[in-house]
């Protein structure tokens, strides 16, 4: 059986940039992965309008500023893949 997978992403106030980052890992996480999700404080609503939530993408969200660290470090801790993958929020994959 494969390793499980975990992408952990921070975010302030990404907007859109947060969503189609998500959607581009959905589009590539292996079976059984996840995509946790820090808001750190954000204020734009971005973590609102996140497709997969509940189901392969959890959020937590802090009404006090982390830090990417602190936040990272958060969402290790809070992740069950075996494998962990640390994104920006403003990443895309492209399909080969």
């Amino acid at each position: 059986m494969p390793a499980s997978v975990s992408v952990v992403i921070t975010s302030n106030n990404e907007g859109e940039f947060l969503a189609r980052t998500v959607e581009s890992l959905l589009r590539h996480l292996p079976p059984g992965g996840e995509i946790v999700v820090i808001d750190d404080a954000s204020t734009d609503g971005s973590v609102t309008r996140l497709p997969g939530a509940g189901r392969q993408v959890k959020v937590h969200r802090f009404e006090k500023r982390l830090g990417a660290c602190v936040g990272l470090n958060f969402g290790a801790q809070h992740s069950r893949g075996e494998i962990l993958v640390f994104s920006d929020a403003f990443c895309e994959l492209k399909d080969l």
